[in-house]
C-alpha cells in the first residue's frame, strides 16, 4: 500500500512522505532485501534533499545514516563515508535531544565501524568519544552496543586484548536483557569476542605460555561455532544469508 501511494504521489514535497519514504527505503532495503526498489527510491528521497524540499535536519541525517550502509555495496567505502559524513553534518543541526540516538547509530555503528575498516583509527577513536558523550547515561541497549562493539575492534587494535574482552562480555550480558536485541545482535558480539580470545591467545604463544594459549584458542573455537548457531538460528535456519556471512 505505501508503494503505490508513493508511486501515486510521487514523493511529492514535505517532510511527512519524506518520513514515511524514508522508512519504507529502511524496510524494503534492510529487510526485504528488496533493492530493485530501495534503490531508485533512496536515490529520489536524496533528491528531495539535494533540491531543498526537506528542511528538516533530523530526516536528512537519519537518511544519510541508512544511504550510506546501503552504498558500500555498490560504490564502495569512500561513497559510503561521505554519506555518513553528510548524515554526522545533518544532525549537528538537528534537535540534540530528538537526534541523539540515531546520531550515536550513525557514529558508533556506520561511520566508526567504516573508518575503522579503511584504517583511520583516529578518526574511528573520535566517533567513539563523541557517541559516549552524546550517549551520556541513556541506558538504551542497541546504540551502548554499538558503541561496545566499536570499542572492542579498536582495542583489538591497540593491542589491549584484555580490555576488548571485558567490553564485549559486558555487552553480552547487556544484549541477554532483550531477547530480541540479543538475537539479531548476539551472534557478532560473541564473533568479535573469538577474535579478541584468538589474539589473546596469540599474544600468550609469543610470551611462551602455551598452556594459556591453548586454553584461549579452544575458548575461542566454542564462542566461535556458537555465534554460527546463533547467526543461523536468528536467521530461521538459513545459512546462506547476509547475517551468517557477517
Amino acid at each position: 500500500h505505501l508503494k503505490h501511494f508513493l508511486a501515486q504521489k510521487c514523493i511529492v514535497p514535505g517532510d511527512d512522505i519524506f518520513n514515511i519514504g524514508l522508512r519504507l527505503f529502511y524496510y524494503t532495503g534492510s529487510i526485504e532485501r528488496d533493492y530493485l526498489y530501495a534503490a531508485p527510491l533512496s536515490e529520489s528521497l536524496k533528491e528531495m534533499i539535494v533540491t531543498g524540499d526537506i528542511s528538516d535536519p533530523y530526516l536528512t541525517g537519519v537518511f544519510y545514516s541508512w544511504y550510506g550502509d546501503a552504498k558500500v555495496t555498490t560504490h564502495g567505502i569512500d561513497a559510503a563515508i561521505e554519506a555518513f559524513n553528510q548524515g554526522r553534518e545533518s544532525f549537528k543541526r538537528a534537535d540534540a535531544t530528538k537526534s541523539r540516538y540515531e546520531h550515536v547509530m550513525l557514529l558508533a555503528n556506520n561511520l566508526g565501524f567504516f573508518l575503522h575498516w579503511k584504517g583511520d583509527l583516529q578518526a574511528a577513536v573520535q566517533c567513539l568519544e563523541e557517541a559516549k558523550a552524546l550517549q551520556a547515561d541513556n541506558k538504551e541497549i542497541l546504540p551502548l552496543s554499538a558503541i561496545d562493539e566499536l570499542e572492542t575492534v579498536l582495542s583489538q587494535d591497540r593491542g589491549n586484548f584484555e580490555h576488548s574482552l571485558k567490553v564485549v562480555d559486558a555487552e553480552l550480558t547487556r544484549l541477554q536483557e532483550d531477547p530480541v536485541l540479543y538475537r539479531v545482535d548476539g551472534h557478532f558480539a560473541k564473533s568479535l569476542k573469538a577474535c579478541s580470545l584468538l589474539k589473546l591467545a596469540q599474544r600468550k604463544a609469543f610470551d611462551n605460555f602455551e598452556e594459556d594459549a591453548l586454553a584461549l584458542r579452544k575458548e575461542a573455537l566454542a564462542v566461535s561455532h556458537d555465534a554460527y548457531e546463533h547467526a543461523v538460528a536468528s536467521s530461521d535456519g538459513s545459512v546462506d544469508t547476509g547475517t551468517v556471512a557477517r
